[in-house]
């Protein structure tokens, strides 16, 4: 993966004026995808927040504005550089923006210079981190895989011997690195199916349910 793989969300409820912001950005080489509607952006990015690099919002939107989405954002962890773009700001806006984490402010009409300038300040750090955390994911699947190919063998042992306490406590031991690993790389979804998955295993050993 390189850096044209990421993604610029821009989000604004007026269609002309997210086309522009997004043709402005097209002439500076960005992969851009837009909404007009804020819950679709959000569930784009609930899915694809590993892919994201800079999230561009319009301030007044007509049902939510721009900070009340980022505050959305936030309920999820999502540590995604978020630019606001408006037509005027305050020092109290300013505060308000500092408080819940927008980066900065671009002011319309857009200038592409500064847009651009905007754009690049904020997305080559966190590109740079997603790039680091898919090198981690791609090393724990290489890391994994040959404890999943081993499980599977332990699953055709028990089929022959049910009760055998090395082959659970072994199955168990793998479940537990697993889990371990995939919440260090940030695969907490993964980390959690897991948790349940080890629990599982841990009432087969303990004998509170029966191999069948």
């Amino acid at each position: 993966m390189n850096k044209q793989d990421f993604k610029i969300v821009c989000v604004d409820d007026d269609k002309d004026v997210l086309e522009i912001t997004m043709e402005l950005l097209g002439s500076f080489d960005h992969n851009c995808v837009g909404f007009t509607d804020v819950n679709s952006a959000y569930d784009y990015i609930k899915e694809n927040s590993h892919l994201i690099s800079v999230i561009l919002s319009d301030l007044r939107m007509d049902n939510i504005n721009g900070f009340e989405f980022k505050r959305m954002l936030n309920k999820e962890g999502f540590d995604i550089p978020f630019i606001v773009i408006t037509g005027y700001w305050t020092k109290e806006m300013s505060s308000e923006a500092m408080e819940i984490g927008v980066e900065a402010f671009v002011e319309k009409p857009i200038s592409e210079d500064i847009l651009h300038e905007q754009v690049e300040k904020f997305q080559q750090e966190r590109v740079e981190v997603l790039l680091d955390e898919i090198e981690m994911v791609e090393g724990f699947m290489e890391e994994s895989s040959p404890m999943l190919d081993e499980i599977e063998q332990l699953i055709l042992e028990l089929e022959e011997q049910p009760d055998s306490e090395l082959t659970l406590s072994t199955y168990f031991r793998l479940l537990h690195t697993i889990k371990g690993t995939a919440s260090c790389v940030g695969l907490t979804k993964l980390g959690d199916y897991t948790h349940q998955y080890e629990d599982f295993i841990g009432e087969l050993r303990n004998k509170k349910l029966n191999v069948n």
